[in-house]
């Protein structure tokens, strides 16, 4: 039915959209540097920022620097 298929496919178009990031990740507003296991990926600021208010609801906040997430989870 395509009022089930399109938020879906919506949703699905966002988590594509996102660029992940594996591996060592450097946070320079942290002051920091990730090392990631491959169990995880990084989203950078604006992506995470993306993922807060866009798809999760959250309001904006202008302290995010980036976010962690496991690689085995969906994100929605």
């Amino acid at each position: 039915n395509a009022e089930t298929t399109a938020p879906n496919e919506n949703v699905q178009a966002f988590l594509d959209s996102l660029h992940f990031q594996t591996g060592v990740i450097t946070v320079a507003k942290a002051d920091a540097t990730l090392k990631l296991t491959p169990e995880f990926r990084y989203l950078d600021a604006t992506d995470a920022q993306r993922v807060l208010t866009e798809l999760w609801g959250n309001p904006p906040h202008a302290d995010v620097l980036g976010m962690l997430v496991p690689t085995a989870d969906s994100l929605n």
